[in-house]
């Protein structure tokens, strides 16, 4: 049976609310909440942020600014920090993020009315974010390579998924033989 989590928060230090591990676990992670939400200032577009606290923006937006603000954040880290970004390569970074807003709320128009003009704006503005990431040298990350062993049984499970795949006759297969027989 599983010990309750009471008994388990007795039992781990710093769980137990307000000893002073846990006092000091909360003051640490207060102050690192904040030293995050400063950075965060830093790196944020301001027009988006402006967009926000205006009010102008319609409630079923403001999450796809937050989402905006937090890829800003995530792709000056990719750059090595803020203090690393140039001028240049931030207003590249802002107007990617814009097209983001932009892809974003096209993509929630086109889900609720599935019109071929939004799918059209979706594409267009997923190339120029495309094109984008590529004049940053963000479109070639490394990845890990497996080793010569740990590649030739990925590709030997891949090949025996697909001949069993193969093998597996679909309602089409069965319904072609069917039309070849004479039984359709």
């Amino acid at each position: 049976m599983a010990t309750p989590w009471s008994e388990r928060v007795d039992k781990r230090p710093g769980l137990k609310r307000g000893s002073d591990e846990w006092r000091e676990r909360v003051r640490v992670a207060s102050i690192r909440g904040q030293a995050l939400k400063a950075e965060r200032r830093k790196v944020r577009p301001g027009d988006l942020h402006t967009l926000r606290m205006s009010g102008t923006v319609r409630a079923e937006l403001l999450p796809f600014i937050g989402l905006a603000e937090r890829e800003t954040a995530e792709l000056v880290g990719a750059l090595g920090g803020i203090d690393a970004v140039s001028p240049q390569r931030r207003i590249l970074i802002e107007d990617l993020a814009r097209m983001g807003l932009c892809l974003r709320g096209e993509l929630a128009r086109y889900m609720q009315t599935a019109d071929g003009e939004a799918a059209g704006r979706v594409a267009t503005i997923g190339r120029a974010r495309a094109a984008t990431l590529a004049q940053l040298g963000l479109d070639r990350f490394e990845r890990d390579v497996p080793d010569l062993r740990t590649y030739t049984a990925q590709r030997a499970a891949d090949t025996a998924k697909d001949r069993l795949s193969d093998a597996i006759a679909t309602p089409a297969d069965i319904d072609a033989d069917d039309a070849e027989r004479g039984l359709a």
